[in-house]
């Protein structure tokens, strides 16, 4: 005789666990009872991006702090071309050493391009500056067709 026992667990109370398990379950297509709430958190990095990336290409439509999905907010939305900019600083990777990125950044990447977004990841370096955004623009200025 076998005996299954279906437990109810309830939601953590910590948001960040809430949006990571909300993200999971979304990965395995499973419904989560909460939908996490989520700040719209636009940092100096992502702004002055954002400012150069809109000199350079001028007439490109950008959006920011957009949830797609159910999923936290990405940083620069470029509707037109189903393509997402994310600015990752510090806390995207473990310990803040800018080569390893962290569960929750690995998860909210995978579940966007399963979504079938482009994603472009930014790693903001710690004395960032136009000449090392400059290969990220161009690459987007390629994948977009922008002159």
């Amino acid at each position: 005789m076998t005996c299954l026992l279906a437990w109810k667990i309830p939601p953590p109370d910590n948001e960040k666990d809430q949006r990571v398990i909300a993200m999971a379950a979304s990965w395995l297509g499973r419904p989560f009872p909460i939908v996490p709430h989520y700040r719209a958190t636009i940092s100096e990095p992502q702004t002055f991006f954002r400012d150069q990336l809109q000199s350079r290409l001028p007439s490109l439509k950008i959006e920011e702090e957009k949830r797609l999905n159910l999923l936290p907010p990405v940083d620069l939305f470029l509707p037109e071309h189903n393509m997402v900019i994310e600015i990752q600083g510090p806390f995207h990777y473990v310990n803040g050493d800018s080569k390893t990125r962290n569960g929750s950044t690995l998860l909210k990447i995978a579940l966007l391009q399963k979504a079938g977004f482009e994603v472009i990841e930014i790693p903001v370096k710690p004395r960032w500056n136009q000449d090392l955004m400059k290969p990220f623009i161009d690459q987007i200025k390629k994948r977009t067709n922008s002159q």
